[in-house]
């Protein structure tokens, strides 16, 4: 063939093949009245198809729109709906523009799936959704079907019920940089798996439906103002949803709905869902439903994948709420409904039946903790975990955690706290099973310059473990009151292991250092463990800028344990960067400032404390010493352990304790000791209160140069091991000194008799005549008789005699011979037992128990040795 005849067939060829890729739409021929498809220049013009009412139905084999061109479907203006199925088999890609007339609706159906890629837009003046489902379906039972296009006429005329999944639902892939519909419209895309990756979607102030759904599912479809809502009622099989770098969002005036609605949903790489109010309308809420798990994950510490309903105008804020099976928030990935305006902020609620699993940044969590000590943290801060901030003039949302068990880890965060006038949220943790609360914070309260109360933290749980920096926290650093920190669990409640060079200690920390007052701590327990840890509510104290000498009046503590209260270890807490002093482990209430301390109550069956550890209602500044009410079956006070009342310049506190038994061990005290003011006073009502002489265990209400305190004691048992004293000595001592004889104070001991009488009743004065009390005859005889016949015994039946063959006979030998073949019997002198002589000790056994011990008078024989002997044992 000739050069030339070569080059014109492939000049033909090229131009068929650039034909072919062109004709992307194409109408597949099954309506009554077709559709029409023109290609002019970059442009598809679609005409025709069928009209019924205010809806226009097409159907196409192929629907494809390429890089740089235009879907145009040319409808009448006053349409209410376009309805597009392609019916061919094959995904539809749509890489260009799709555009309509009016303010019509459009739908896109293709079941085999559709590509939306980076270069997709919409210019439509209605909602958009695109989706893999077999037909729509409408309010008369009819259905325009893409997989079974020849079914009877359609007869709807309004808009379509909803959507009709197939046997098996195409999936969406969204990769468009600009897919955005007109403020308050609808943007959605319902169908099997649903995939956004580096995607910008958008619906300003309207709603946006991102619905993963399995086969032959029903999505119903509701009209809502001018946009549409997807219905999810009565699906039970999901498909899953990821989002990847994107940004899903519906901001405007007043912010948009969005609705996310799958089985796994996962949402990471720096992606946000947005919903942010910017004006005066009322913002619309975040719904994440997954039927399996959610995760919102953020592995880069420089990036945060959030999901936020914030408000920045006068609207009200909307609500963010996540209801899964198991939900995970991990890295910097943040959940806020936090307000910037003065609009109130919305509430964030997670509620996952089986778990949820919050895991955060570590690093950034103690860089947080250090500025929100410091008082310079910012309310525009990004951090992970869990927000609302109130840092306008409207208050703030509560933060709520539903859930089978919560694990709170590795620097992640909750934070209600406000920044402004306005009050803060609650923070709401509920579990049918246990909380951990591990490396992690849970914080409200109010900032410094804040004129707001702080919000509270509620904990019901089975189980409460706070563990190595684990802290709770509603401190009150600003004018507002601090919140409060209620705790409910059935079982225990385990605070321990304070890390090295950490802000703030493992435990409940309600510090005020501003001028509003902390917030009270009450716990509602079986048993309570603290081990190296602290339940502190403080007025002033120590931060990483040094000593801080403000705050307001001091919260109370209040402790139920049903079973026990145990409380051990002393290590010092070391705040890096502050100016001196360390907070014991235990239980504070002390006072660093003016105002005088909180009070601290415990009651409990069990209370011990051991190895330095403090119930302390101290004042280390100038306010008054708070009042310690402990009520126990037992206390028990071992190796330098204290119940302390004391204070420097401010009156001394009350120390009341009502118990079955005292007792203090290795130089462990009872003090309201004061410095320059008088000492508290000290109340006992005990059974017995037992000490050892010399481990130097004291009762002290001294002060320096004032006042002593008054000491009463009331006992029904007795005082073992503890005497009264002038003053201190290296033994174990009652002490009520002043700065000197005449200023000392008083110390009362009554021993408590029992009255044998008391509780007794009178008798009668009237005594009963008992001869006509005693039956004359017996049932097993007419006539009452007792026969005794030798030494048969009695008979079996009452009415017959033994016969005399029954005779009693002795088997064993005594003879001597049988006695010593046996073995002899010989007898043993017992020695005479010692005479009674008075305890003047005690000590514990091996078994754990408490034995009286007096000292034996010596034998002329013996050594000038002193000999103890066991009272409780025979020697």
């Amino acid at each position: 063939m000739h050069l030339s005849s070569l080059r014109y067939l492939s000049v033909i060829f090229l131009c068929l093949v650039s034909a072919s890729a062109r004709a992307q739409i194409a109408p597949d021929g099954t309506l009554r009245n077709n559709s029409t498809v023109n290609f002019a220049g970059a442009q598809w013009n679609i005409t025709g198809g069928e009209n019924l009412g205010n809806n226009l139905f097409h159907s196409f084999s192929t629907f494809n729109v390429g890089t740089g061109e235009t879907a145009f479907f040319d409808n009448a203006t006053n349409l209410q709906n376009i309805i597009a199925r392609v019916t061919g088999g094959t995904s539809s890609t749509i890489d260009g523009l799709i555009r309509a007339n009016g303010a019509a609706n459009l739908f896109l159906i293709n079941p085999s799936g559709i590509i939306f890629g980076a270069n997709a837009q919409l210019n439509i003046g209605g909602s958009f959704f695109a989706s893999t489902a077999d037909s729509a379906v409408f309010s008369d039972g009819s259905s325009f079907s893409a997989t079974n296009p020849q079914a009877p006429s359609l007869l709807a005329v309004n808009v379509p019920m909803g959507l009709q999944m197939g046997s098996n639902p195409g999936n969406i892939a969204v990769n468009a940089q600009n897919l955005q519909v007109l403020p308050g419209r609808t943007l959605g895309f319902v169908g099997g798996n649903l995939q956004l990756n580096n995607a910008q979607v958008r619906a300003s102030q309207g709603r946006i439906e991102l619905g993963s759904v399995a086969a032959n599912s029903l999505v119903r479809l509701t009209p809502n103002n001018a946009n549409i809502a997807a219905i999810y009622e009565g699906v039970s099989n999901f498909e899953d949803i990821q989002l990847s770098n994107t940004t899903v969002d519906a901001s405007g005036l007043g912010g948009g709905t969005i609705q996310v609605q799958g089985r796994n949903v996962a949402i990471g790489n720096n992606s946000q869902v947005l919903s942010r109010t910017v004006g005066t309308q009322a913002g619309g809420d975040i719904l994440l439903r997954g039927s399996e798990s959610i995760a919102i994950t953020e592995t880069d510490p420089s990036r945060f994948t959030a999901v936020s309903s914030n408000t920045l105008g006068s609207g009200a804020g909307g609500n963010v709420t996540v209801e899964t099976a198991k939900f995970f928030l991990q890295g910097t990935a943040l959940l806020s409904t936090s307000t910037f305006g003065s609009g109130a902020g919305g509430d964030l609620t997670v509620r996952a039946t089986e778990s949820a699993v919050i895991s955060g940044n570590p690093q950034l969590l103690q860089q947080v903790l250090m500025n929100a000590l410091a008082g310079q943290l910012n309310p525009n801060t990004r951090v992970g975990g869990l927000l609302s901030v109130v840092a306008g003039t409207a208050p703030g949302g509560d933060i709520t955690i539903e859930t089978g068990s919560l694990n709170f880890q590795n620097g992640a965060i909750a934070f209600a706290s406000t920044f402004s006038q306005a009050p803060s949220g609650n923070i709401n943790f509920r579990a049918t099973g246990a909380i951990e609360i591990v490396g992690a914070a849970v914080a409200s309260g109010t900032r410094m310059g804040s004129q707001g109360a702080g919000g509270d933290i509620n904990i019901s749980a089975n189980q409460l473990t706070l563990r190595d920096g684990g802290a709770l926290s509603a401190a009150a650093q600003g004018d507002g009151r601090g919140g409060d920190v209620r705790i409910e669990t059935t079982d225990f409640v385990n605070i321990s292991r304070t890390q090295p060079r950490v802000f703030i200690p493992t435990g409940i920390v309600n510090n005020t250092i501003g001028r509003g007052g902390g917030g009270d701590i009450w716990i509602a327990t079986g048993r309570l463990m603290v081990r190296n840890g602290i339940v502190s509510a403080t007025s002033g104290g120590i931060t990483p800028t040094g000593f801080v000498s403000s705050g307001g009046l001091g919260g109370n503590i209040t402790i139920d344990a049903r079973e026990s209260i145990e409380v051990t270890g002393n290590d010092a807490i070391g705040f890096t960067g502050a100016s001196g002093g360390v907070l014991p482990s235990g239980f504070n209430t002390a006072t660093f400032t003016q105002f005088p301390a909180g009070n601290l109550t415990l009651r409990t069956s069990q209370l011990t404390l051991d190895d330095g550890a403090s119930l302390d209602v101290r004042s280390l500044g100038s306010g008054n010493a708070g009042t310690l009410d402990v009520t126990a079956n037992s206390i028990v006070l071992d190796r330098g352990s204290s119940f302390n009342a004391s204070t420097i310049s401010g009156a001394g506190g009350n120390i009341n304790l009502n118990a079955n038994l005292l007792l203090l061990r290795r130089r462990s005290n009872i003090a309201t000791d004061a410095g320059d003011t008088d000492g508290g006073n000290i109340f006992i009502d005990a059974n017995n209160i037992v000490a050892v002489l010399t481990e130097d265990s004291d009762i002290s209400a001294n002060s320096r140069n004032s006042r002593g305190g008054n000491i009463t004691i009331n006992v029904s048992g007795g005082i073992f091991g503890l005497r009264f004293q002038p003053q201190d000595t290296p033994f174990s001592d009652i002490t009520a000194t002043g700065r000197n004889s005449a200023l000392s104070g008083t110390v009362t001991i009554n021993t408590l008799e029992v009255n044998p009488t008391e509780g007794l009743e009178k008798l009668a004065q009237d005594i009963a005549d008992p001869s006509n009390q005693i039956a004359t005859g017996c049932a097993a005889y007419a006539q009452s008789r007792l026969t005794v016949l030798g030494r048969g015994g009695l008979p079996e039946d009452p009415t017959t005699t033994i016969r005399g063959e029954t005779v009693w006979r002795d088997m064993q030998a005594f003879s001597s011979d049988a006695t010593s073949a046996e073995g002899s019997v010989s007898t043993q002198e017992i020695e005479a037992s010692h005479p009674l002589i008075e305890a003047t000790s005690w000590r514990v056994n091996k078994f754990g128990n408490v034995e009286l011990v007096a000292a034996l008078p010596k034998k002329e024989s013996e050594q000038n040795t002193p000999n103890c002997r066991d009272l409780s044992r025979r020697d």
